[in-house]
């Protein structure tokens, strides 16, 4: 399942990462490419402290990560569900 998200503010960022970490695949848009790179460092700062509180094993955060994408014009929803 591919979801897709509009926005990358703290709440589509939030539910981006569970959706992640559930293992499916997110796009996360926004037209705002200041906003898609805010959310990604701070998705990626995320990730990094569950890892140092054993809370998520280091590949577990990779592969988390690596489910979520960033897109900037709305085509790239188009295969989402």
């Amino acid at each position: 399942m591919k979801s897709g998200i509009i926005g990358s503010g703290a709440m589509g960022s939030g539910i981006a990462q569970v959706i992640a970490t559930a293992g499916h695949t997110v796009v996360l848009f926004d037209t705002n490419g200041a906003a898609l790179q805010k959310a990604e460092l701070s998705l990626k700062n995320s990730f990094a402290k569950l890892v140092e509180k054993g809370k998520l094993g280091k590949e577990d955060a990779d592969r988390c990560l690596g489910n979520i994408s960033y897109a900037d014009t709305i085509e790239s929803l188009a295969e989402a569900e």
